[in-house]
């Protein structure tokens, strides 16, 4: 007969109790860890054993996404945090090949290909691993940049328009900057195209460029020489 003996008695995560063969499963360490005994019995014949188990406790890992920037250009910074006996090593795998084996990682030049699950795998100096991960679903393609188009030359006294073309998203502003900042005879000012009629060599002849604020994202053209 086998009878075993367990640090305080306890009989939680343990079978086995009455064989040969005692699995601690899954193991905790605040219950488990301490001095095993088994008691024999063989043909009126009393033997024991005696073991001392060491068990470890296991790392903790948090993510934390620092920044998301889905302009053109934009990056993702990741934060890893663990609580563990170090050294510790970090395991980083992401969407489209990502992976990093440093703390907090960044990501440059994201698209929407970057979309998708993070994980990472904290190791102890004991073996011992924990994981966590994240969702990203809010990165965009960037916005490609605005490229002034112009209907002129033109003389004195008619008119000339400048356009880009029109973007989309559920937030979208247009700056134009004008020679000297003028403003006068031209219209649109805060659309994808302006107006500049009648024409005044005097005033508007220069350069002109827009800046266009798209959900967040801002793209600047080129100035354009009228």
């Amino acid at each position: 007969t086998y009878s075993w003996t367990t640090p305080g008695g306890t009989t939680t995560n343990i079978s086995g109790t009455n064989t040969n063969e005692l699995i601690i499963s899954p193991v905790d360490s605040s219950i488990h860890r301490g001095t095993y005994t088994v008691d024999i019995v063989v043909d009126n014949c009393q033997l024991q054993a005696i073991y001392e188990v060491n068990t470890f406790d296991s790392p903790e890992a948090s993510i934390a996404v620092m920044t998301v920037d889905s302009c053109a250009g934009g990056s993702i910074s990741l934060t890893g945090s663990a609580a563990g006996i170090a050294p510790l090593t970090y395991e980083w795998t992401g969407p489209n090949g990502f992976s990093s084996t440093i703390e907090d990682p960044t990501i440059p030049n994201v698209t929407s290909v970057n979309n998708g699950t993070y994980r990472l795998v904290i190791t102890d100096i004991n073996g011992c691993t924990a994981s966590e991960s994240v969702q990203i679903t809010t990165i965009e393609d960037p916005v490609a940049k605005p490229v002034i188009a112009s209907s002129g030359p033109a003389c004195d006294g008619s008119s000339i328009t400048l356009m880009i073309p029109t973007y989309q998203g559920s937030n979208v502003s247009y700056n134009w900057t004008t020679p000297g900042n003028t403003t006068t005879n031209i219209f649109g000012l805060n659309t994808n195209e302006i107006v500049i009629s009648p024409v005044d060599e005097s005033i508007h002849n220069g350069d002109y460029s827009v800046q266009v604020v798209v959900d967040g994202c801002t793209l600047s053209t080129d100035d354009y020489a009228v």
